[in-house]
């Protein structure tokens, strides 16, 4: 039996019947019961009497103790699994058990921005204080996000800010945290933590020493562009120039405040320059599998996996635009985004980020941050053990903050993808700095160049997120001048990770040319990628 915090006439039978996130629908009942609840509104919401710092605590799973080494995906999983049906009890006690982190949430600026207070409804809410303790999330994000175009962004930011202060903390019973401890001990306590990133670097003016303030105030993660271009780098619709010399230097001014990184708004370029300089894991908030939905605003694999050797975490993100090509999204599509995930990463590099309160459109049967556990169960059902399923929702996120502010720093991801010249079919090359490929029988080649010195890597993709590749050996060819170059023959296990050739004697050369030819393979000879990588010198 799952008990509300929440009550009001009928309603208060909602968490009985085991209606709502997870549970039956209202059309579901018999007619009798039905009309009990027809007139029910979330506005009529009340809290029950009484202070919840005075009831029982709840013993937490967190993924803390479990975590250990990041686990490797097995070689034989493509990602999609067999479901199981559970029934609603196991869900849902595992989801109240678990500490419940949502990365990224836009309620300050949806209240603003329409004149609303913090705890108002206002239209289409999604993170109402209410609904999140409904969903039992037990930590949310709140980003201070002021548009590019708005007039005066710092002085916005912090308006914001003063918002968060003011309305959230002081008129609500949520609690602030700068610690991942903190949240840990809120949840016990039945508390719901708020937090703060800040999204885009507007509200900075140009300077990398204004990021202070806002982590004064709380501020635990920075996203160093929204979509545009702005003095600190370039983001997704930005162009792609990467990250500027003042960018570099707020990077490292976070590390050395242990504030994470967020890359969900980052161009390619953007992405590759944080990857390589920051000495701390980095995250990225709220993006998806770029491989199940081409969207500027997603990770492609080798971006995953970098997240993966940085020891970061993705957050799931609950946009309709995100998750599918076309139509409406459900649950499924972002547990199915979770699995891609999965095989490229393991499951100890997944998160949420769900975007609510974002002028998103949601899966229709997630609908708003009450539904949460209904991604819980659906994890389960796809073959999420118990332990990562605890680890997806938020345990792998309060890690990665233990670790940020630990002060250990170490630099993890050397290498970024080559900007190349393909020597034949020019469509082969697509924003990725990288090649798609179907050969259609032995002998087949792909003839790349690279034009810039480092090369001492290449990344082959064999895996797509709809089965192996056919493809069994590979022999990959390297010359750049007399004397200069080799061939090394690669065997293809299918598996859904990168297969990495080291290139000896060619990273002195300023032009290389790159051959990959196809020695056997067994109906799909398809090759996602081929990623000839450059090394970045620290």
């Amino acid at each position: 039996m799952v008990r509300s915090r929440w009550t009001t006439g009928g309603l208060g039978l909602v968490a009985l019947l085991g209606l709502g996130a997870g549970g039956c629908e209202v059309d579901d009942l018999p007619e009798e019961l039905r009309s009990l609840f027809e007139d029910a509104s979330p506005k009529e919401l009340k809290p029950e009497s009484g202070d919840l710092k005075d009831k029982p605590t709840r013993r937490r799973r967190t993924a803390q103790a479990d975590a250990g080494t990041p686990t490797t995906p097995d070689a034989g999983d493509d990602g999609r699994n067999r479901r199981r049906s559970l029934p609603n009890v196991e869900f849902s006690a595992l989801h109240q058990s678990a500490t419940v982190v949502d990365m990224h949430v836009d309620g300050l600026w949806f209240t603003r921005s329409r004149d609303l207070h913090f705890s108002d409804w206002g239209d289409k809410r999604q993170a109402h204080p209410h609904q999140i303790r409904n969903g039992h999330v037990d930590a949310v994000f709140f980003s201070i996000w002021v548009p590019p175009d708005k007039g005066n962004p710092p002085a916005e930011a912090r308006a914001l800010v003063e918002k968060f202060k003011k309305e959230a903390l002081a008129r609500t019973d949520m609690r602030p945290a700068v610690k991942p401890e903190e949240i840990e001990a809120n949840a016990n306590e039945r508390r719901v933590t708020a937090l703060l990133g800040l999204e885009g670097c507007a509200a900075l003016d140009g300077k990398p020493e204004n990021v202070d303030w806002f982590i004064d105030q709380g501020v635990r993660y920075v996203s160093l562009t929204w979509n545009e271009k702005n003095p600190f780098a370039s983001g997704a619709k930005g162009g792609d120039t990467g990250l500027s010399s003042l960018g570099r230097a707020l990077v490292e001014r976070l590390n050395r405040r242990g504030v994470m990184v967020d890359v969900s708004h980052a161009s390619r370029q953007t992405f590759w320059d944080i990857a390589t300089l920051t000495r701390a894991p980095f995250i990225a908030t709220h993006s998806n599998t770029r491989a199940l939905c081409d969207h500027p605003r997603n990770l492609d694999d080798l971006q995953l996996y970098a997240v993966r050797e940085a020891g970061g975490v993705v957050g799931l993100n609950f946009y309709t635009s995100f998750l599918v090509k076309t139509g409406k999204a459900t649950v499924a599509d972002v547990v199915a985004h979770a699995l891609r995930m999965k095989a490229i990463m393991g499951a100890d590099h997944i998160g949420i980020g769900s975007d609510f309160d974002g002028d998103i459109e949601p899966p229709t049967d997630l609908r708003d941050i009450s539904w949460m556990s209904r991604l819980t169960q659906r994890l389960l059902q796809d073959d999420f053990t118990e332990e990562e399923v605890v680890a997806v929702l938020g345990g792998n996120l309060i890690r990665v903050m233990h670790e940020v502010q630990s002060g250990a720093m170490e630099r993890r991801v050397e290498h970024r993808p080559a900007r190349l010249k393909n020597l034949g079919d020019d469509a082969l090359t697509d924003a990725n700095f990288s090649t798609t490929w179907s050969p259609e029988q032995p002998g087949a080649l792909v003839q790349l160049e690279v034009r810039e010195p480092g090369l001492d890597r290449l990344t082959i993709w064999t895996s797509t997120p709809f089965g192996h590749s056919g493809v069994k050996k590979l022999t990959v060819r390297t010359s750049c001048g007399t004397g200069c170059g080799g061939t090394t023959t690669v065997t293809v296990d299918g598996a859904p990770r990168p297969i990495r050739v080291e290139l000896a004697g060619v990273a002195r050369a300023k032009k290389v040319t790159v051959e990959v030819v196809v020695e056997a393979f067994n109906g799909n000879g398809r090759i996602a990628e081929i990623v000839p990588e450059i090394h970045v010198a620290p």
